[in-house]
């Protein structure tokens, strides 16, 4: 098992000659890609901003109503 393993670590390591070509503009295709997507998200936060608002208003509210409930329940023990 041992000589296995090292007989695969050898080979994994050999250097040999390696040709690579990265393409100059690789991200480019992903800035396509994400660009709009951010903007339509961007956009639809920007146009909902008041009923998110709202929202996080009134899960904030609900939340201090359970806590004040939960200490005024603890106050009577």
């Amino acid at each position: 098992m041992v000589i296995g393993a090292t007989v695969i670590m050898l080979v994994l390591s050999w250097r040999g000659e390696c040709w690579a070509y990265i393409d100059p503009n690789a991200g480019g295709f992903l800035a396509q890609i994400l660009a709009p997507l951010v903007s339509i998200f961007l956009s639809f936060l920007f146009y909902c901003r008041k009923e998110i608002r709202r929202f996080v208003k009134s899960v904030r509210d609900r939340w201090k109503r359970i806590d004040s409930r939960g200490a005024a329940h603890e106050a009577r023990k």
